[in-house]
């Protein structure tokens, strides 16, 4: 498996996971408050992120928004050590690594 096919696969369980982060704030949180709204944000954002590895034109921009996601990961970490934020950590820490391997699309390397 080539490294672009690993991230691609780690980016579509990013993805999931935010799935699962929507799906659980609207199970968890019967009604629209402050802290549901804060929570259900971040399922939208872990998305986002995790669908810009699937398009490498701009590489920084890649670099830039995984590290962003990990540092809030990490901060999570500090604060709950559950399995999902680990998983979550893992996931963007991979991604990130994996950024410095990916080439731009278009490239003539590929």
């Amino acid at each position: 498996m080539t490294l672009d096919r690993i991230r691609i696969v780690l980016a579509s369980l990013a993805a999931l996971l935010g799935v699962a982060h929507i799906i659980f704030g609207i199970a968890v949180f019967k009604s629209l408050t402050l802290e549901a709204f804060w929570f259900l944000s971040f399922g939208p954002a872990i998305i986002i992120c995790a669908l810009g590895n699937f398009k490498t034109d701009k590489l920084w921009v890649l670099r830039f928004q995984n590290a962003v996601i990990l540092v809030f990961f990490a901060l999570l970490l500090s604060l709950v050590q559950q399995p999902q934020i680990w998983f979550g950590t893992f996931l963007f820490s991979a991604l990130l690594i994996l950024s410095f391997a990916a080439k731009p699309n278009g490239s003539k390397d590929r």
